[in-house]
């Protein structure tokens, strides 16, 4: 969810730099749900601002949940002497040099 959220702020301060450039006197549409709506640029521009500022709170907002819940976690495992298997402790964690057996999904020719 925070990922597509953060996605979603990125596009709306993508299309927010994109009015800024543009006559405020223009036509310009946005997709309210279903709906396609008319309007200026400077109308448009305020409402996806909003939108913007909307997304940046609820990215933060669940950003700090996941790390309070994972604070949780982290203590009742400890409270409980709880071990998962095939995850290593935080004290063997790797060092910042090595590297994971993850991909980063990045394709560069």
């Amino acid at each position: 969810m925070v990922l597509e959220r953060e996605s979603e702020a990125e596009e709306h301060r993508l299309v927010a730099s994109t009015l800024k450039k543009s006559d405020e006197k223009k036509k310009a549409w946005r997709l309210v749900g279903d709906v396609l709506v008319e309007g200026t640029v400077a109308d448009v521009l305020v409402e996806v601002d909003k939108n913007h500022a909307s997304l940046k709170g609820v990215v933060e907002n669940a950003r700090q949940q996941l790390k309070r819940k994972g604070e949780e976690l982290a203590a009742y495992e400890k409270k409980f002497n709880i071990t998962i298997k095939d995850r290593e402790p935080p004290a063997a964690a790797k060092k910042d040099g090595e590297k994971s057996g993850a991909s980063s999904g990045v394709l560069v020719k």
